[in-house]
């Protein structure tokens, strides 16, 4: 129907060139008209969509486990994929049958080595390359020494997250700002990335408190979890009195991520869990009684790695991953808009306009 909106205007002007000016409009020069039309609905139909998509983009961490290393030789040729070279070319002069002569030039690279050598780690979350330490890649780098066989692997991976087209159901990053102050935003957390190829954290801690040894157990426990449960683990402790500290940095995450299961521990100073709260892809939703055994497990006791060992045991027990086409239908919000789409059409009923001059003046 979009496609529609924009094309008729302009395919008006199309047919009623030809019948004002049919002398002077081949059944060529038409179809090319008709053919530009075309293009220009789907060029701006396809600007649109890629522009209004763009805002549900989002980025997930998959966790697993390295399973092997290796270095890969190349020798040089080329069609090899080998990095340092420069261009040449070589030419030489072709005579026609009239004598004329035709100089013809050939690039091709020239490398520096006579092959090279690269790095990989291969996980169960992907393949990564690790960044040579001499140009050709001779040396063994450090980083790829220090890789054990079955250490924890992150990768990012990008999809798209369909509850962003829904305004009302996360809060939006205008909203965030208007809710709390920028000095106070300052302090919130950000989401977790992906450092040093593979390696993440998922425990954050905002207090004094010692939370020595949770990192390790989480990374180790998520190596297969991660893949078995399709889950990503985020701990957070916090100051209990800090009231605004959950909503904020829920916002400010909006929500988490798909496979994300994310706890908040609200303790005192003695590490007594005061609050807590836990959430997982849109708001919980199918996994309520998770995180209603979450946080009767966690409330008044004190914080230790056998409590965060309790609670991952409820999360490898009890959590359904809810899938994202479950709210595929929310992209109908990111239909373009009608006054965008009326605007659009004018623009190539104007330009239907000066192709059909173009074409009723010139001969093509």
């Amino acid at each position: 129907m979009n496609f529609i909106i924009l094309l008729i205007p302009a395919l008006i002007v199309v047919f009623v060139m030809k019948y004002m000016y049919d002398k002077h409009i081949s059944t060529k020069e038409l179809l090319i008209h008709i053919g530009c039309c075309l293009v220009g609905a789907a060029l701006v139909l396809g600007i649109s969509y890629a522009i209004n998509y763009s805002q549900l983009y989002d980025v997930e961490i998959l966790n697993g486990q390295v399973t092997s290393k290796y270095s890969h030789k190349e020798y040089c040729t080329q069609s090899s994929s080998c990095k340092h070279y420069t261009w040449h070319e070589k030419c030489h002069t072709r005579y026609d049958s009239k004598g004329k002569s035709h100089r013809e030039c050939e690039s091709y690279k020239v490398f520096d080595y006579s092959y090279e050598v690269d790095w990989y780690v291969k996980s169960t979350v992907g393949e990564f390359e690790i960044e040579r330490v001499n140009r050709q890649g001779t040396m063994t780098p450090p980083r790829w020494q220090q890789v054990i066989i079955g250490d924890y692997a992150a990768a990012e991976s990008s999809y798209i997250n369909y509850l962003f087209a829904d305004k009302n159901s996360l809060f939006s990053p205008e909203e965030l700002h208007n809710m709390y102050d920028e000095k106070y935003l300052s302090t919130i957390p950000e989401y977790p990335s992906v450092v040093d190829y593979y390696k993440t954290h998922h425990v954050i801690n905002t207090t004094n408190y010692n939370v020595d040894g949770y990192d390790e157990y989480l990374r180790n426990e998520l190596k297969t979890m991660g893949a078995r449960k399709q889950v990503n683990i985020q701990v957070l402790v916090y100051d209990y009195k800090d009231v605004d500290f959950v909503d904020a940095t829920l916002a400010s995450w909006r929500g988490g991520k798909k496979n994300d299961v994310i706890m908040f521990f609200g303790i005192d100073n003695d590490g007594n869990v005061v609050k807590f709260y836990s959430t997982s892809f849109a708001q919980g939703m199918k996994n309520e009684e998770l995180h209603a055994k979450m946080r009767i497990d966690a409330l008044n006791e004190k914080l230790t790695l056998d409590l965060l060992v309790k609670e991952v045991h409820n999360i490898d027990k009890h959590f359904e991953r809810l899938s994202n086409k479950e709210f595929e239908y929310l992209s109908v919000k990111m239909e373009p808009r009608k006054d965008v789409l009326i605007g659009a059409s004018i623009v190539l009923l104007i330009l239907s306009i000066f192709i059909g001059l173009y074409m009723r003046d010139n001969d093509l």
